[in-house]
């Protein structure tokens, strides 16, 4: 193979580059989601009185 055939040219430069931001784009996303699924639920901030009333107000 000459040094010729072993270029890349541009089209094949844009498709590798394109598909590489596309594949750790997409890994990115899925440790952020289960990072983000692996955390304790926060608590709920309409919770006001500490009774486990969800109501926004604190009278009734």
């Amino acid at each position: 193979m000459s040094d010729e055939e072993a270029k890349l040219s541009r089209r094949e430069f844009v498709k590798f580059s394109a598909m590489t931001s596309i594949t750790a784009g997409g890994l990115y996303a899925i440790t952020v989601k289960t990072d983000l699924l692996a955390q304790a639920p926060q608590n709920n901030p309409l919770e006001m009185n500490g009774m486990g009333d969800s109501t926004a107000y604190t009278y009734v």
